[in-house]
This record gives C-alpha cells, sequence and structure tokens, in this order.
C-alpha cells in the first residue's frame, strides 16, 4: 500500500486533472451553445413530450449543466412546472453505506447520494420519501405515497413494490438530464422481478439488518439485500441502448446539455425480450 502522504498527492492530482477536464468541456460548451435559462429548459422538455399530470421518474447530473443560466433550484423549478399540480414527480434518493454496522437510515435526514438536484428535490416541502434504506426514491404529487408507501417491505432496490415498479402500472416516463442514454435505475425492475432466472447474480448472498427511522422518527428493523459492488465494473449501457426503439427511449440535447426520455412500460417490455436473448446490461 501507498503511504497515506502519496495517496493524498495521487488524490491531489486526479482532482486538478479532473477540474481542468470540466473547465475545458465547460468553455468548449459555451463556446458552441452559449448560455441558456429555465425557460429554454422548460420549453426543450416541453417539446420532447413532458406534459402535464405525467408521473415522471427524473435522473440527474448537475456537473453537466456547463452553460445553464441557472441554480439547481431553477432546475426542480422546472420539471414541477413541467408536470403541473396533477402530475407527480420522482428523483432517486440512493445513500450509500460502507462495509461496517450498524447500518442505519433516517428518512428525514439521510442524504441523497444521487446528486445536489435529488438532494435538494429531497429537502422541498410536500416530498415524501420510500424508507427502502439503499434506494430510496423521493416524490412529490398526488400519486407519490401511493408510489413510495411499500418500498421498505421488498428486501432488494427495484422489486414488484418498489416505485421504480410501479411506474410500469402507472404509466410513468423516465427523464435523464446530464446522462448517457438508459442511465436510470428502472433498468433494475427486469432483474429484481425474477432474480433466480436472471443470467447475473446481481446480489451479495446474505441480508443485512438496518435501523430504519420514519418521517415521524418512528424506528423499524429491516433485512435488506445489497447489490454487489462489483458489478459496476461491468455495467455496460452501450449494450443495451443501440436494441431500444425510438418509442421506448429517445435522445436529444439542450444546449449542449445531453438528456433522454424513456416510456417505462415500453422501457420494460424491450429489457425483458432482450434478456431472453442474452443481452444484459453486464459483460
Amino acid at each position: 500500500m501507498l503511504p497515506a502522504s502519496l495517496l493524498r498527492l495521487r488524490r491531489s492530482l486526479l482532482k486538478r486533472f479532473a477540474d481542468r477536464v470540466f473547465e475545458a468541456e465547460k468553455h468548449k460548451t459555451i463556446a458552441r451553445y452559449g448560455m441558456f435559462g429555465p425557460n429554454l429548459l422548460y420549453e426543450s422538455l416541453k417539446s420532447a413530450g413532458i406534459r402535464q399530470g405525467c408521473v415522471l421518474l427524473v435522473h440527474s447530473s448537475w456537473d453537466r449543466f456547463y452553460n445553464f443560466k441557472g441554480t439547481s433550484i431553477d432546475v426542480i423549478d422546472v420539471l414541477e412546472r413541467l408536470v403541473g399540480p396533477d402530475g407527480t414527480l420522482l428523483m432517486p434518493a440512493h445513500t450509500h453505506f460502507g462495509d461496517n454496522a450498524p447500518f442505519i437510515f433516517d428518512a428525514r435526514k439521510s442524504p441523497a447520494h444521487t446528486g445536489i438536484i435529488c438532494e435538494l428535490f429531497r429537502r422541498r416541502s410536500g416530498v415524501v420519501r420510500s424508507l427502502h434504506p439503499t434506494h430510496s426514491v423521493c416524490s412529490k404529487g398526488p400519486l407519490a405515497v401511493s408510489l413510495t408507501r411499500d418500498h421498505h417491505k421488498e428486501s432488494l432496490s427495484c422489486g414488484p413494490l418498489s416505485p421504480y415498479a410501479k411506474l410500469i402500472a402507472y404509466g410513468g416516463e423516465i427523464l435523464g438530464l446530464g446522462l448517457p442514454p438508459g442511465y436510470t435505475t428502472f433498468l433494475h425492475v427486469v432483474e429484481d422481478e425474477d432474480l433466480a432466472a436472471y443470467p447475473r447474480q446481481t446480489y451479495l448472498d446474505k441480508e443485512y439488518d438496518f435501523t430504519v427511522i420514519d418521517n415521524l422518527g418512528r424506528k423499524m428493523e429491516l433485512k435488506v439485500r445489497r447489490r454487489d459492488p462489483v458489478l459496476g465494473s461491468s455495467l455496460d449501457l452501450n449494450r443495451i441502448a443501440p436494441h431500444l426503439t425510438p418509442e421506448s427511449h429517445k435522445t436529444f440535447s439542450i444546449a449542449g446539455v445531453p438528456a433522454f426520455w424513456a416510456k417505462a412500460s415500453l422501457l420494460h417490455g424491450e429489457m425483458q425480450r432482450l434478456k431472453e436473448r442474452g443481452i444484459i446490461l453486464y459483460a
């Protein structure tokens, strides 16, 4: 193992390199597309098919909003305006845990590790959060409680009672902002609905004991399967992206910010058919 001083130097050099890459991409994007604000974001997403009253799961990466003349809060405001008072907005609020117990998840305080947009949405008035300790989902709107209330009854993260799986029955849609095509936790639903038949083991073998604190401060003890961390190194969205039809999944750009839209029910059907052909997310 490297001495602590060399590890600190390595981290510092990697951060400097990442910062230089970020600045270069930022300047290149601004030079090509100029700056844009919340109004163009709204009109672009409306043109892409996001409509009032829909059930919309949003994944996002604020880091790719290089040329946006606004804040991450402005992005949330646009999304709420898009779905309107009759629509329901969802965002992932996953929580990362180390290898050592105790594993404690507090729905009121545990931050979302899925980006600043998700974290600020989690803190909004009227937002409810599912109680699954590793893969919670935040939601706001008329269907928010129905979508999130049973998630903690699942040992798996994306099983039939999860908000991800419920998107299918609720006619849900998926939006990715600043992310590569198909970058959505929803893709794991096809794994968790029939774990024994999936051609790759996606979870560690044992269940882990979690203490969960709900929004009223009440404690419960849950046993939860944790996804195999090794899977991340073999996950490759390019394995499935070329096989998706425009009806289920389409990509577009908002002044240089990459985006995608997907229809949950159609995407799920295509993922099932790909699995039957041996085409899965993992190498």
